[in-house]
């Protein structure tokens, strides 16, 4: 007779002292207000590259404070940064938040015979790109990220949500932990097929990810009194009620073929964190949200909340939180890029425009597609998508070599004549 033994094994691991943000204030102060270089009716692109901040490309910054005033709405989408990942706001003085941080992803694109329109929805830094939709009765792309969005038929129509479900127009539960660790955005749509008249729509793309973390406060859409131990001036907030301060939500669908995309994570760090209303948002699409009378939503995202002392914090959805515990800075995270094609370098934060190419080449046959990564197994597939606007999508798959820490692929492609948009994802 054959016995089974089960051990449970318990353990406990005290926590790290919490010593502030880890701030070394090489960035200086961040104020953003009406009168900022880059201000253009109210709203502000957050670029590291034109700010010569964050040289070395990890998204990881070191501010002495940080102020947004009111009126102000600062972006931030992944085409903007130097490298796709998520934003750590370090700061070992105060932040004061009045305005807006948008790192929602886009909307999919419209559902249109015009190819110029045909594009990967942008996510939020540290999210993922919605799929394409589908050529002139061809298949849509699936979104993109850990839970990108499936496009199993059901029932004559797509199930697209964003999420880790495959279910029939139904969001599945967020993934990633209640702890945010790690730190990760949402994942995109899938595009919508095409019809015998328009290319299918595209699909949403996931909220980006952002931790805020200071030594001293946060406070939204208030100030702190002489004790820094209650909110003051409250009033209905800059932006009306709810108030919006932080926005990681998915981006939306434009239609009920096609499917948002997932909400982000938003993950704050102060002794004190202020506020007096609805503050923070990671919440998955909805075909809803265009008032179109269909319901595609998606997963919601991730919010906590770590402090000493907290109150007045609305968010959606709910938000965990938890003790000040330092977090270190992370390290060694993936990299994929395309490097050159043709010969031509690519720009270091490539726009995808259509109007104004990336790089030009001219070629009659196959050309070296150069991609480059970091921190990704030997071995791993690297797909890439090209979508001209003259002719059929076209993939092609490439093993990485090289190391773990630094890898190499080439994949020779022909390029149709005109203008082709390009995007490489890698899974492992």
């Amino acid at each position: 007779m054959k016995k089974l033994f089960s051990l449970y094994l318990f353990t406990a691991v005290a926590s790290a002292q919490w010593t502030g943000s880890g701030s070394n204030g090489s960035d200086g102060a961040l104020n953003i207000n009406a009168a900022s270089p880059g201000v253009v009716n109210g709203g502000y692109l957050f670029d590291p590259v034109a700010l010569n901040l964050d040289v070395d490309g990890d998204n990881v910054f070191h501010f002495t404070t940080i102020t947004i005033s009111g009126d102000i709405t600062i972006f931030m989408r992944a085409r903007s940064f130097r490298i796709q990942r998520p934003v750590v706001w370090l700061a070992s003085g105060g932040v004061a938040i009045q305005g807006r941080i948008d790192l929602a992803g886009d909307s999919g694109h419209v559902s249109a015979n015009n190819i110029t329109v045909r594009k990967n929805a942008d996510p939020g830094p540290g999210g993922y790109p919605g799929g394409l939709g589908g050529l002139f009765g061809g298949q849509p792309q699936l979104g993109f990220g850990p839970g990108g969005g499936k496009a199993a038929r059901c029932n004559a129509s797509y199930a697209v949500v964003a999420s880790l479900s495959v279910g029939c127009n139904t969001a599945g539960t967020a993934y990633g932990n209640v702890s945010i660790l790690p730190l990760v955005g949402g994942s995109g749509g899938s595009g919508g097929p095409g019809n015998a008249s328009n290319n299918g729509a595209g699909g949403g793309a996931g909220g980006g990810a952002i931790r805020i973390s200071s030594s001293a406060w946060i406070a939204f859409g208030t100030g702190l009194n002489a004790a820094n131990s209650a909110a003051v001036n409250c009033g209905n907030g800059i932006f009306g009620t709810p108030h919006h301060y932080i926005i990681a939500d998915g981006g939306r669908s434009p239609n009920s073929a096609s499917g948002g995309g997932s909400g982000g994570a938003v993950h704050l760090q102060a002794p004190i964190v202020a506020g007096c209303g609805n503050h923070l948002f990671a919440r998955g699409a909805s075909g809803d949200d265009l008032g179109l009378g269909f319901s595609t939503t998606s997963s919601s995202g991730r919010i906590r909340v770590d402090s000493s002392s907290s109150f007045g914090i609305g968010t959606d959805p709910a938000a965990s939180t938890g003790p000040l515990v330092p977090i270190q800075v992370p390290t060694a995270q993936p990299v994929l890029r395309i490097t050159s094609i043709n010969g031509v370098n690519v720009p270091v934060n490539p726009s995808a425009g259509y109007t104004v190419p990336d790089l030009t080449t001219n070629s009659n046959g196959p050309v070296p597609v150069v991609f480059s990564a970091a921190n990704i197994p030997v071995n791993t597939p690297v797909t890439i998508y090209l979508s001209p606007d003259n002719g059929a999508d076209i993939t092609a798959t490439v093993n990485l070599s090289g190391s773990a820490a630094s890898s190499t692929a080439t994949v020779n492609v022909t390029l149709p004549q005109g203008v082709s948009r390009l995007l490489a994802r890698a899974i492992w």
